[in-house]
């Protein structure tokens, strides 16, 4: 049977690995401990999935301290030593601890080249450590019976890469030495995309007002912007409808869609306590599922796709967040009247995110420079019968906390500039959690209160992709960089 024979093999060879290691010990040559790093490092990636382990000692500086490999993905740090007493043990520990290596490493593996003792008493460990890293002696001292373990429950493609490599270097020296294939490294990718739930059932009712198409000066003047209403060429008909719906002196938010004549809404019509009722005629009220509603025709999927953006719009507009319609997202406004609003999140831990500041002009302090807010875009994407918001984060800057300013294009130029992959990333995990936690806040307390319709999912992620080094490909800043760090608002955990 190929596996059981390779298996074998691999204890042979692993056997001479170790009997080199002792044989060099004996008569005091650490040469054999330079190579052994380069060796364990394929080996560590294939048995313990430390993708991203590499040698300090080559590519960090000569003589690393303390420790001789280390995976800064994975937050794990490896000291290769042919010596097994405790003492050394202890020895690392310190320095360790000495240098800070725990701010950069959660955990300490100390991989034994010879035969690591029986046991380990432990005494004195957790005395150098103080709580700074868990070590535990039972599992972070290490030799190569605990490496064969591991390797034992392997499928035959990784036995055989661990095979080549070990074949390679201490085997006949028949096999080349990068003759084995690795397996391909992958990682988990998320995608911009939240599972997006909504009501089962929709209402439509015919609307009964009279709907002028020529130009209404009473009915223009109901162009929304943020200084009020402005005056446009033309009222749209939902527009209409709003105005009819104040002079019968009612308000109603904007979670409703208008199309041929009709109005649809998750808001129940049949509620007799509802606004819209008095724009429609009741007779005509029906209530109808809304996979139904959105499966009759790529049109009334169109119509749902824009009810779901309205109702988007009038859950955010009660915390905060407005539509701007010049632009087509979403921005974050100014609360409590206050020059800079920063919102609370929690990844792993609690972060501050600044999401609006408004800067005054020097040599006129009563008059705004700028106000720069963070901003989204969203799209409604249905795959079968399953629907996500997809999120797009981005900048925008206004002259009055609304209206973009002449200045934005350039102000975003200089700003996307200094951002890279990991602040989009947390950009984007802020905005989720902003959306899946609907807490109402400060800025709805004079608020229209109603049911939310809208809830969401966490992100949509598949972990077979291949594995891209983000560090080697797109750099971060230097974390000394003063002018970078202000967009470094909570920690990447995804």
């Amino acid at each position: 049977m190929n596996l059981l024979e390779k298996q074998h093999r691999i204890q042979q060879l692993m056997a001479t690995f170790v009997a080199e290691a002792k044989a060099a010990s004996a008569i005091s040559r650490t040469d054999l401990n330079h190579v052994a790093e380069i060796v364990l490092i394929p080996l560590f990636k294939i048995v313990y999935g430390l993708d991203n382990l590499k040698n300090l000692n080559t590519e960090e500086e000569a003589n690393y301290p303390g420790i001789d490999l280390g995976d800064d993905v994975a937050r794990v740090a490896v000291q290769v030593t042919a010596t097994s007493e405790s003492e050394k043990i202890k020895d690392t520990l310190r320095k360790f601890v000495k240098y800070k290596l725990y701010e950069k490493y959660d955990r300490l593996i100390i991989y034994i080249l010879t035969e690591k003792q029986r046991s380990y008493s432990g005494s004195g460990f957790d005395e150098i450590i103080q709580g700074r890293i868990t070590f535990d002696k039972n599992r972070d001292i290490m030799d190569y019976r605990d490496m064969l373990r591991e390797i034992g429950s392997f499928q035959i493609d990784k036995i055989s890469c661990i095979e080549n490599i070990l074949e390679a270097n201490f085997g006949d020296a028949n096999t080349p030495m990068f003759g084995h294939i690795l397996a391909p490294q992958t990682e988990r990718v998320f995608l911009n995309m939240l599972p997006l739930r909504f009501p089962e059932r929709l209402y439509l009712g015919n609307v009964v007002i009279d709907f002028r198409d020529d130009e209404q000066p009473d009915q223009r003047q109901y162009h929304r912007g943020r200084q009020g209403p402005q005056r446009c060429r033309f009222a749209s008909k939902r527009d209409q409808i709003r105005v009819a719906l104040q002079q019968r002196g009612l308000r109603f938010a904007t979670g409703w869609e208008y199309h041929e004549g009709k109005i649809f809404t998750f808001h129940n019509l049949y509620d007799e306590g509802n606004p819209l009722r008095s724009v429609i005629d009741i007779g005509t009220i029906e209530s109808m599922a809304s996979r139904e509603f959105y499966s009759i025709d790529e049109n009334y999927e169109r119509i749902f796709k824009s009810l779901l953006r309205r109702s988007l719009q009038q859950l955010l507009y009660h915390r905060g967040v407005w539509w701007q319609s010049e632009e087509n997202f979403f921005i974050f406004v100014e609360q409590n009247g206050l020059v800079r609003r920063v919102e609370k999140w929690q990844g792993k831990k609690i972060n501050e995110r600044e999401v609006f500041v408004r800067t005054m002009k020097d040599n006129k302090p009563d008059e705004i420079l700028k106000c720069k807010h963070l901003a989204f875009s969203t799209q409604f994407r249905r795959i079968d019968n399953d629907w996500y918001l997809v999120i797009t984060p981005d900048w925008f800057f206004s002259i009055d906390g609304y209206r973009k300013s002449p200045y934005c294009e350039d102000d975003l130029k200089w700003l996307k500039l200094k951002e890279n992959n990991s602040h989009i990333a947390n950009h984007l995990r802020f905005i989720a959690y902003f959306l899946r936690h609907q807490q109402r806040g400060l800025f709805d307390e004079d608020r229209w209160e109603g049911p939310r319709f809208l809830t969401f999912g966490e992100f949509v992620s598949f972990g077979d992709a291949p594995l891209l080094i983000d560090n080697k490909w797109l750099p971060t800043p230097d974390a000394d960089d003063e002018e970078n760090d202000i967009f470094v608002q909570g920690e990447l955990d995804i």
